[in-house]
């Protein structure tokens, strides 16, 4: 997916539609993800919904399926996006945005974090199945490269 969202924003955005305070352009990038994601009828979405300690980004479900996706979207002035998306997993950790999409029974969660700047993004995903209620000590693998986190099943770009 993060070729088809670069190709997308290439071919569709104007970098005027960034020219907001630093703070704004996030929001931004948001209402475009929004706007593709809405497509499918019958799955929520949801926006800035309260899930675990805070407010996730985007939430989305396949019940049938039983799928929950969370999205943690970035900006990035300074272009450095990969960054920005190895933030997100820790983010989604930290505030416990999976929280609700457990509450809904979803037995698959996928956490994406998209980070943004200007016309290019950058996309990368961590699959997690839905053990922590069988091993509550297990730690979550993160994508971010470091002493405590062992390494994850991350992924560049949606599958």
């Amino acid at each position: 997916m993060e070729k088809q969202l670069d190709t997308y924003l290439r071919k569709t955005i104007s970098i005027r539609g960034t020219g907001v305070r630093k703070e704004q352009k996030q929001s931004f990038y948001h209402g475009v993800l929004l706007g593709l994601l809405r497509h499918r009828e019958g799955r929520p979405l949801y926006s800035n919904v309260e899930t675990g300690d805070g407010f996730s980004d985007i939430l989305a479900e396949d019940p049938e399926a039983g799928v929950g996706i969370v999205i943690e979207v970035k900006y990035r002035e300074d272009g450095k996006l990969e960054e920005s998306c190895l933030e997100a997993p820790e983010q989604i950790e930290r505030l416990n945005y999976t929280a609700r999409l457990e509450n809904d029974g979803m037995d698959t969660i996928l956490k994406y974090g998209i980070a943004c700047n200007r016309k290019k993004c950058r996309v990368m995903k961590e699959r997690e199945g839905f053990l922590r209620s069988v091993n509550p000590s297990r730690k979550y693998p993160s994508c971010t490269p470091s002493p405590s986190h062992r390494p994850g099943p991350c992924h560049s770009g949606l599958q």
